[in-house]
C-alpha cells in the first residue's frame, strides 16, 4: 500500500531548490528531480511561492521554524502533522533562497528534508556540504544525522567518524551514543557496542524505549542472557506503563510485539541454559502467548482493512454482508462506540437481523470479544486469545488501517 505521508513529503522535496556550492553544481533555480506521483500538496505547495515577496520571516526565524519542524518529524509525528512539518520545512528553503539564497543553512534543511523522504545520497551530499562550512561544522545534530544517513547505507566507519564528531560537540547526548554503539556493532567491536549502549540509556535516565532495547540486543548478542532479559523486561514495563501510550495506534501495537519477539529470544536462550528451571519455561510461555495475541489483534486489523476496501466498492447486494463483518470485526477488537455503530447501521438496512441484534446486545455489554459470532458471513473463532498483559477494551486496541 502506498505510503501517503511519505508521498507528501516527496512532493515537497520536489520543490527544493539547490544552492550552488561549487563549480558545475546546480544552479539556483534548478529543482531536484522527484519521480513521486504528483498530488494535491504540490499544488498547494507551489501557491504558496507566490507569498514569498510578501515581508515575512528573518533567515533566522525560518531556519528555527525548519529545525522545530524537524524536532516534531523525530518525535514520531504522523499523517497530517508530518506532512504539515514537511511543508514548514520547504517553505523555510523557499524563504531563504529570496531573502538569503547563501545561506549555509539552506543546505542542512533541505538535507533533513531529503533524509525523511529516503533520498539519502542526496541528503548526505547536502549535509557532508553543510557540516564544511563554518555554521555548519559546530553543529552536533548535522553530525549526527549525517552518521545516522551514513550507517543507514552501511558505511559504518564514515558514521561513527560522524558521530565522533558529535559527541564532542555534545558529549553524553544518548543520540549520539546509541549511533555509536550501532557503529561498535556493526563493526563487530562488542564490548565498545555494550559500553556505547549502557552510556546511553544512563544519559537518557532510562526513559528511552530504543535505547534499552538496544542494550538488550547488545547483551543478547554478547550471551549475558540474564542481564539480557532484564533490560528487555525493564522495555516492555515502560511500554505498558506508558500513559501517552495510543492503543489504537498500529504503530504502538506493532512497537509491542517487537518488545515481545525480543523477550521471546532471550527466553529461548534462558531455557538453552538452564532446561531445569521451570519459571524460564513459564515465562517464555507467557511471552509466546502475548505476542500471539498481538498477531491475532493485527490480523483483526488486517482483515478490517480488507473489508473497508471491499464495502467501499460493494454493490447492494453485498453491502449488508459487508456491514455486518465489519461491525463484527470491531466488536472482536473491542472498539465498543465503533462497533454500536457499525451494528446500528446494518440495523437500519435490516431492522430483523438477528446476528446485529445478538452483538449489539454483547457489545452494550461488553461481552463482546469473550467469544466469536457462530452466524455468516464471519466464521467463529474458538481459539481467541484472552491474556490481559497487554492492554484490551474499548479505545485500548489499535484503529489504524494499513
Amino acid at each position: 500500500m502506498i505510503d501517503r505521508t511519505k508521498v507528501s513529503i516527496a512532493t515537497y522535496v520536489a520543490l527544493l531548490v539547490l544552492v550552488p556550492a561549487t563549480a558545475g553544481a546546480r544552479q539556483p533555480d534548478e529543482q531536484v528531480k522527484d519521480l513521486s506521483p504528483p498530488t494535491p500538496d504540490v499544488e498547494a505547495a507551489k501557491a504558496g511561492e507566490s507569498d514569498q515577496d510578501a515581508p515575512a520571516l528573518t533567515a533566522d526565524e525560518a531556519i528555527r521554524q525548519a529545525d522545530e519542524a524537524f524536532d516534531a518529524l523525530e518525535a514520531g509525528a504522523t499523517g497530517d502533522e508530518r506532512t504539515a512539518a514537511a511543508k514548514v520545512a520547504n517553505d523555510a528553503i523557499l524563504h531563504l533562497q529570496s531573502v538569503d539564497p547563501g545561506n549555509p543553512w539552506l543546505r542542512y534543511i533541505r538535507g533533513r528534508l531529503l533524509s525523511e523522504a529516503d533520498r539519502t545520497f542526496d541528503a548526505i551530499d547536502e549535509l557532508q556540504a553543510f557540516v564544511a562550512t563554518r555554521d555548519g561544522a559546530t553543529q552536533w545534530k548535522a553530525h549526527q544525522v549525517l552518521g545516522d544517513l551514513y550507517l543507514k547505507r552501511n558505511f559504518a566507519r564514515q558514521a561513527r567518524s560522524s558521530y565522533r564528531m558529535a559527541d564532542e560537540l555534545k558529549p553524553s547526548e544518548p543520540i549520539v551514543l546509541f549511533g555509536l554503539s550501532r557503529c561498535a556493532s556493526t563493526l563487530a567491536k562488542k564490548d565498545e557496542a555494550i559500553e556505547f549502549a549502557q552510556r546511553a540509556v544512563v544519559a537518557d535516565d532510562r526513559r528511552g524505549l530504543r535505547y534499552v532495547n538496544h542494550l538488550a540486543s547488545m547483551l543478547m548478542a554478547d550471551g549475558q542472557v540474564g542481564e539480557a532479559h532484564k533490560e528487555a523486561f525493564f522495555a516492555l514495563q515502560l511500554t505498558l506503563a506508558d500513559p501517552s501510550a495510543d492503543w489504537k495506534s498500529r504503530m504502538q501495537l506493532q512497537a509491542t510485539r517487537r518488545q515481545y519477539a525480543l523477550l521471546i529470544e532471550i527466553g529461548k536462550a534462558t531455557v538453552l541454559v538452564d532446561p531445569s528451571r521451570s519459571e524460564s519455561h513459564a515465562l517464555l510461555a507467557d511471552y509466546v502467548e502475548e505476542h500471539g495475541r498481538l498477531n491475532y489483534t493485527l490480523s483483526l486489523h488486517d482483515t478490517l482493512a480488507a473489508v473497508d476496501r471491499g464495502l467501499a466498492v460493494a454493490g447492494k447486494d453485498l453491502m449488508l454482508t459487508f456491514l455486518l463483518r465489519r461491525a463484527n470485526l470491531l466488536a472482536r477488537l473491542r472498539w465498543k462506540e465503533e462497533a454500536i455503530a457499525a451494528f446500528n447501521q446494518v440495523l437500519e438496512l435490516d431492522p430483523d437481523n438477528e446476528v446485529a441484534t445478538d452483538w449489539l446486545e454483547r457489545v452494550n455489554s461488553d461481552k463482546a470479544g469473550d467469544e466469536q459470532p457462530t452466524a455468516e458471513p464471519v466464521q467463529s473463532d474458538e481459539s481467541v486469545p484472552t491474556g490481559e498483559s497487554v492492554p484490551t477494551g474499548d479505545g485500548e486496541q489499535p484503529t489504524d488501517t494499513p
